[in-house]
């Protein structure tokens, strides 16, 4: 199992164990991994974004352990609001707004 299927799997097992409280809940409409350090979340955050798709696509650093990294998306990434670089997304062809180096390869249609 590469490294970015070894996080990707922490982040899903993690975010199915939250409750649902407050309508608080990051739904995961699909993930995937690229190759064997890239990993991709397109979801839902009521609490932070209404009704939009947003994409993440990350790459897991070599020198972080797998649950270090995983920690990280679920607490420091999918936990807290865009910000400001939210406002500068643009959704791609199937309305996804990508974030987290948010290259144009990394639009592909999913």
């Amino acid at each position: 199992m590469s490294r970015a299927e070894q996080v990707l799997a922490l982040v899903l097992t993690g975010l199915a164990a939250r409750p649902d409280t407050s309508g608080f809940v990051t739904h995961v409409e699909r993930s995937w991994t690229e190759g064997d350090d890239v990993l991709c979340l397109v979801y839902r955050q009521p609490r932070w974004y209404g009704d939009l798709t947003i994409g993440l696509r990350r790459t897991v650093e070599p020198d972080w352990s797998i649950d270090g990294v995983a920690d990280e998306v679920l607490v420091g990434e999918l936990d807290e609001p865009l910000g400001s670089m939210f406002d500068t997304l643009e959704p791609d062809e199937d309305g996804v707004m990508w974030w987290s180096g948010n290259l144009p390869e990394w639009k592909e249609r999913r």
